[in-house]
């Protein structure tokens, strides 16, 4: 492959992954599985993988995490405002105000001039885009002026949300003229075909999540022990703290089974731009005994929680402006760890649990019905080891990030095979 004049110079195939979620420090979970399937790539499939992300005040311009290379580009000034990808969503900050907004026009500029500054630099073989707008888009000017294959990850929130006139236009023009399209779930893929028909480069390759780390009875019992759960059942969420993740459906539930005398705990693990107030309506309930807010934890601890748990709750529903779960990579880590999911049956989740065979799915904006699913599994213990049993063995089987890997790694070959044509 083409190599560079500088003192990086290697012989293997040079990709550049555009996103805007990444991790802002090793320990951050909010856009772990960017990093993850880069690096994985990195390690195991012999490619050179660079990173285009944007600048946030507690991240390094530029740093190398094991064989990735971080380049992250300043948008904003000052430094204190440079907010607008924060805790792992960009759509989820413009909501915020004008003060957001202003924003989205220099962060897709000055991506797209780091982008081809890069590809002068260190001319890459491959573009590697995660979401579609605006990173597709960047990505594909990028593609067309240095005549470069292109791949585009649709996650499902960039093709659900945006769906004003012009923004359909736009993301029918990328999804035209990349060379491979990727989508996460087969409802990712339905609405990607709902844009453009009949179309022939999408390809469905969900995200892995790691396998669990062993975790000790001794860690398990610290925390039961630190959030005072006793013996009764722990009901964990975990995930971003925003309306359309469930958080307030899981706390009404949780009331529901308290006033039904059944005598449970719950967790609540993350972050959000919603945290403030979904812990104010804990506190309308009258829950603060019984659920906690542990904020967020790195991803190497994240199955501590899991397994500590003893049902995993991800009641995600449909947003006001159409945003729908296009995978729940939390819900298939609660899978592999073996506790038992309870799971609206929207979007993508529908792919990876199996009604009362790998999980339990219930309606969405339904609190009732989530209830009625954890009492099911408290009462039927058969059932609950069957359930965790299948999960684990099911993830494994097709959402390990060696899956994950070894379907992209192959795509980009694909690509590179594209690189002698043009």
């Amino acid at each position: 492959m083409r190599c560079c004049s500088c003192d990086r110079c290697y012989i293997l195939p040079k990709i550049l992954c555009i996103t805007s979620s990444f991790p802002q420090f090793r320990e951050d979970y909010a856009g772990s599985f960017v990093y993850a399937l880069a690096k994985d790539l990195s390690e195991c499939n012999d490619f050179d993988i660079d990173v285009l992300t944007p600048h946030t005040p507690n991240s390094q311009p530029e740093e190398t995490w094991s064989k990735v290379r971080v380049f992250r580009y300043r948008y904003w000034w000052p430094l204190s405002g440079e907010t607008l990808c924060s805790q792992g969503s960009a759509l989820v900050n413009l909501k915020q105000g004008l003060h957001q907004k202003l924003k989205l026009f220099p962060l897709i500029f000055f991506q797209l001039l780091n982008g081809m500054f890069l590809q002068i630099k260190y001319r890459y073989d491959v573009i590697h885009c995660h979401w579609l707008l605006p990173q597709g888009l960047i990505g594909l000017v990028i593609a067309k002026i240095f005549k470069l294959p292109i791949i585009v990850t649709i996650h499902g929130g960039d093709v659900f949300r945006l769906n004003g006139w012009l923004f359909k236009v736009i993301k029918r023009l990328v999804v035209s003229n990349v060379s491979f399209i990727t989508v996460n779930s087969s409802a990712t893929k339905k609405a990607v075909n709902t844009l453009v028909q009949n179309q022939k480069n999408i390809q469905l390759i969900p995200m892995g999540v790691s396998a669990p780390v062993a975790v000790s009875e001794d860690r398990k019992s610290e925390i039961r022990e630190k959030y005072a759960v006793g013996e009764g059942p722990l009901l964990l969420f975990l995930g971003r703290l925003v309306e359309e993740k469930g958080v307030g459906d899981f706390l009404h539930a949780v009331k529901i089974l308290v006033q039904q005398n059944i005598s449970v705990k719950a967790l609540i693990v993350g972050e959000g731009q919603d945290r403030d107030r979904f812990e104010n309506l804990s506190k309308s309930l009258e829950l603060e005994n019984v659920v906690k807010f542990v904020g967020g934890v790195p991803p190497a601890r994240v199955y501590d929680y899991y397994s500590a748990a003893d049902i995993f709750i991800g009641p995600s529903k449909i947003s006001d402006d159409g945003w729908i779960e296009g995978q729940g990579l939390t819900f298939i880590e609660a899978m592999f760890s073996g506790t038992p999911v309870v799971a609206t049956d929207l979007g993508g989740i529908a792919d990876t649990i199996t009604n009362l065979e790998t999980g339990v799915l219930v309606p969405g904006s339904c609190p009732e019905k989530i209830a009625d699913a954890v009492k099911m599994l408290l009462q039927d213990k058969s059932l609950y080891e069957s359930i965790s049993i299948k999960a684990k063995s099911c993830v494994e089987a097709k959402f390990s990030r060696k899956v994950s890997a070894v379907s992209f790694a192959s795509l980009i070959n694909d690509c590179l095979a594209l690189v002698n044509k043009m």
